[in-house]
């Protein structure tokens, strides 16, 4: 079982709305009751100034009573979200800022990712990290983008 992961926004919302979420309602769904009833940490960035980027995105995207906000909510109420840093090498900040360009927020996402235990990022979002780019940064920076689906195993 994994120790800590980074859950991309998207898998939130995708828990939330079948008729949005096309294929992914599904996985979601039991991707995040599987990290529900696991031991696994969230992990965020660090509250800096009292602003995390992902917290702020979870709750500022995550409509009120979804399943995706509630399941942020229960984690921060029994302890399981952890802050970790988005801070890396300039190398790894310029190769992530290389691969993901046209979004800063998932580039927080992939660094956050480099900086945890099992170096795991749960994604459907295949616009900004297609294939290729996943790949690479596997080979990169040893992380696993996955779907909610490849994740759920590892969280069970």
């Amino acid at each position: 079982m994994l120790a800590d992961i980074v859950v991309d926004t998207n898998v939130l919302m995708h828990a939330g709305n079948p008729d949005l979420a096309g294929n992914y309602f599904e996985p979601a769904v039991e991707f995040l009751a599987a990290l529900r009833a696991a031991t696994t940490l969230l992990c965020i960035d660090k509250f800096a100034g009292g602003s995390s980027l992902i917290a702020a995105e979870y709750l500022h995207t995550l409509p009120v009573q979804s399943f995706g906000r509630e399941l942020v909510v229960a984690l921060l109420v029994s302890q399981r979200v952890t802050e970790v840093s988005d801070k890396v090498d300039n190398a790894t900040r310029q190769f992530v800022k290389k691969q993901v360009p046209r979004n800063s927020r998932d580039q927080r996402f992939v660094r956050v990712t480099h900086n945890t235990n099992d170096k795991v990022l749960v994604s459907h979002d295949f616009a900004d990290m297609p294939p290729k780019v996943r790949q690479a940064i596997r080979n990169r920076l040893d992380i696993d983008i996955v779907t909610a689906a490849e994740a759920l195993p590892a969280v069970k």
